[in-house]
């Protein structure tokens, strides 16, 4: 369980990385939009082709960036919901232990077959 525990610990503090550096691009992508519409006001028509064809790539980064951000943050979660808790394990064994002797052999059986399954 500790390895499990720390391969997940591992893999979540990675994760956490890659939002941060997800989110500080994103932050920079809508300055960059910011900054295109500040200078597309201040240049007026004359140029406004061009930085409209800029503004695209930049929203269309930012769409790109922000579905990242969201399967990140789903895999966090997901990460998170993982870690192994010792307690909750060596409780089910406890309720494993109490029940398994009060079965049937069929009983035993399937159950012997589902903990082998899962494995």
């Amino acid at each position: 369980m500790s390895e499990a525990n720390s391969k997940s610990r591992k893999e979540l503090e990675a994760l956490e990385k890659e939002k941060v550096i997800l989110n500080l691009r994103i932050s920079q992508v809508k300055a960059k939009g910011k900054a295109l519409v500040d200078k597309l006001l201040e240049m007026g028509e004359e140029y406004s082709r061009f930085i409209k064809e800029e503004m695209k790539e930049a929203e269309k980064e930012l769409k790109k960036l922000e579905e990242q951000l969201s399967e990140i943050k789903t895999k966090i979660e997901q990460s998170r919901n993982y870690l192994i808790n010792k307690e909750v394990v060596k409780e089910a064994f406890g309720y494993f232990n109490r029940i398994f002797n009060d079965l049937n052999p069929t009983e035993r059986k399937y159950l012997l077959r589902l903990l082998i399954i899962k494995r």
